[in-house]
């Protein structure tokens, strides 16, 4: 179709060495709202939107109860950006460890949850929020978290007993 669009390389359910890189936007940015436009005109192909996409870096560290150390298996994560907009996820294993998938370089903010929950009665099921890195209630309130590409964060977190 005709227009103007902005590009953008995800690789966050890539599998192979595909999997070890970080996206980007077109024109080698890092948001879909810096990338610079596209025109596509009449039934022409647009060509030479290529890009070259760095190895990313990954968040990485422990999910324990707070007070025991005991550690939460099956725990699944979400990465945003500084935006609000979704970057990435983990899941933790059997001794609570987690690392996320790669994510370009930037600031992100974690957010925990506990788990799906099937309800009989509606016929659906509800994800539980545990908790945002460094304890705090909110994704807007969590602290941020830098990831440098080639390199990767680990940070402990300690879920709260409810």
């Amino acid at each position: 179709m005709v227009g103007n669009y902005r590009i953008q390389f995800d690789t966050q359910y890539a599998y192979g060495t595909a999997e070890d890189y970080g996206g980007e936007c077109y024109s080698d940015k890092g948001t879909l709202a810096a990338s610079d436009p596209v025109a596509v005109v009449g039934t022409s192909v647009t060509t030479g939107i290529n890009a070259t996409l760095a190895l990313g870096g990954r968040i990485s560290g422990k999910i324990a109860v707070e007070g025991s150390g005991l550690p939460l298996r099956d725990v699944y994560l979400e990465v945003y950006d500084t935006d609000g907009r979704y970057a990435g996820y983990g899941f933790s294993d059997s001794l609570g460890n987690y690392t996320t998938n790669a994510l370009a370089s930037g600031t992100y903010r974690v957010r925990f949850y506990d788990a799906w929950v099937y309800n009989p009665t509606a016929c659906t099921y509800t994800r539980h929020y545990v908790v945002c890195y460094n304890q705090q209630p909110t994704l807007a309130a969590a602290d941020p978290v830098t990831v440098t590409a080639h390199w990767a964060l680990s940070q402990t977190l300690m879920r709260r007993c409810r």
